[in-house]
């Protein structure tokens, strides 16, 4: 199934990520700061690589949680569309307060 482009998602998608790109640029500066301040010098390239490797795996996770949501919502949108599922009217049951007294 082919999408239509739609330019209002198009200029969407482009502003969140360069606001994305912006905010990680300045993360870095404040993480190489930190860094700096808080790391001998000949360990600093050390602490980078392990901030680096930390980020990468959050960023898989969030990611992973992201896709994986999405393509569960396009499922149950499918299933929606083409009239497979069906919805039931569920009747409410009595509380028990009521039940006492109807009794």
């Amino acid at each position: 199934m082919v999408r239509p482009i739609s330019i209002s998602k198009v200029i969407h998608a482009a502003l969140i990520s360069a606001f994305s790109i912006a905010t990680a640029l300045i993360w870095k500066d404040v993480v190489l700061h930190i860094i700096e301040k808080f790391a001998p010098a000949q360990n600093a390239l050390m602490y980078e690589v392990l901030v680096a490797i930390t980020a990468t795996i959050l960023l898989i996770i969030v990611l992973y949680i992201i896709l994986r949501t999405e393509s569960q919502a396009e499922f149950v949108m499918k299933k929606l569309k083409g009239g497979t599922v069906k919805f039931e009217k569920v009747q409410k049951k009595p509380k028990p307060d009521q039940i006492q007294k109807s009794k």
